[in-house]
């Protein structure tokens, strides 16, 4: 279960950023010859309809239904009892409350017959029962992959969601700063701290993992407990605030000559993420550039939001940036007997450093 208060404040989501964002997908549909879409939530993928609609679910399975015209239908396995405050939450379209939201979607297209090629995001990660009470209360439609079309629909950041990314990616870097590692000698006490900065600055959600030794492993896990610090080592805040998540990675290290060592190398990655070349793509030049710098067994890790999940590695790697759409930059690799791990949020063309509150744009 989500830990912190998910909440819908109209002043940073407005109601108009909502209702552009619905008539910018209706217009993406219509060219893709799309009568409806399916966007499909869960726990660990509520990136798509959070998006759609204000609300990040707790645990159960939804559906959000967007026909090509009239009122979207959210339809979520959650019990009948969480109807009213979801409806605070969600300010898009009616609640319907269903153990099967695929039953209650199909039976609404039962009922509109001329609705007949639906469109579905990710159709090959909904769940089998979900696709399989579709298919079967509805079967005069045509269900169609639309992840596609979905995600060079979210290739845009629109003013409402850099605040919120800015909002995040402070929150994130707050809690990094908050780590002392000459005070701080077990990864427990470090992941608490950035985690509560996190949650008290009204963060929903904050993932901190950490690699306690940087020198003898690079992975990042989930660690909490008496598990003892390093010469070196590195935490990642994953954090997510009304539905926007950012990450960032710092190393850190109580010797003097390594924290000195990691200060410059952070300024280099600042450096290179700042004059990537978004005409190719991120992760062979970010990793040439640290082969470059000297460093050994680099691995660049980039990011984005295209669909359902919150953040997850592009699928080409090597394909250009669009400019104004989010992506975490991450690098991890070995320099002079250091192991050091970066990783920033960007936008090219935009700056995450100060919530801009310009008109939205379609």
């Amino acid at each position: 279960m989500r830990r912190g208060l998910i909440v819908w404040n109209p002043e940073e989501i407005t109601r108009q950023a909502l209702d552009t964002r619905l008539e910018r997908l209706r217009a993406a549909m219509s060219r893709d010859g799309l009568d409806a879409i399916i966007l499909y939530t869960n726990f660990v993928r509520p990136a798509a309809v959070a998006y759609m609609s204000s609300f990040s679910p707790y645990w159960a399975d939804g559906l959000l239904f967007i026909p090509a015209s009239g009122q979207p239908i959210f339809s979520t396995s959650m019990s009948t009892r969480m109807n009213g405050w979801i409806k605070t939450v969600n300010p898009v379209g009616d609640v319907v409350n269903t153990r099967r939201p695929g039953v209650h979607v199909g039976a609404w297209l039962k009922d509109h017959p001329d609705v007949r090629r639906i469109g579905v995001v990710e159709i090959d990660g909904l769940p089998a029962g979900i696709y399989d009470d579709l298919a079967a209360t509805a079967p005069h439609v045509s269900l169609v992959d639309a992840t596609a079309l979905f995600a060079d629909y979210r290739g845009h950041v629109d003013a409402t969601e850099h605040a919120l990314l800015s909002r995040a990616a402070t929150l994130a870097e707050e809690g990094l700063a908050a780590v002392d590692p000459q005070a701080m000698t077990e990864a427990g006490t470090v992941v608490g701290r950035v985690e509560q900065v996190a949650r008290l600055g009204g963060a929903e959600e904050a993932y901190v993992a950490i690699a306690p030794d940087t020198g003898s492993d690079l992975r990042l896990a989930r660690l909490s407990g008496a598990v003892a610090l390093g010469r070196s080592f590195a935490v990642r805040s994953s954090v997510a605030y009304k539905g926007a998540w950012v990450r960032r990675t710092r190393t850190f290290s109580a010797d003097p000559a390594a924290a000195g060592q990691i200060a410059r190398l952070d300024a280099w990655f600042a450096d290179l993420v700042a004059n990537l070349d978004t005409a190719r793509g991120l992760a062979p030049q970010v990793e040439a550039a640290a082969i470059a710098a000297g460093g050994s067994q680099p691995i660049a890790l980039i990011e984005s939001c295209s669909g359902t999940y919150p953040l997850q590695a592009l699928a080409s790697p090597a394909q250009p940036p669009r400019p104004g759409a989010l992506y975490v930059i991450s690098l991890a690799m070995r320099l002079d007997g250091i192991g050091w791990i970066g990783a920033t949020p960007v936008i090219p063309g935009m700056s995450l450093a100060t919530a801009d509150r310009a008109t939205e744009t379609a």
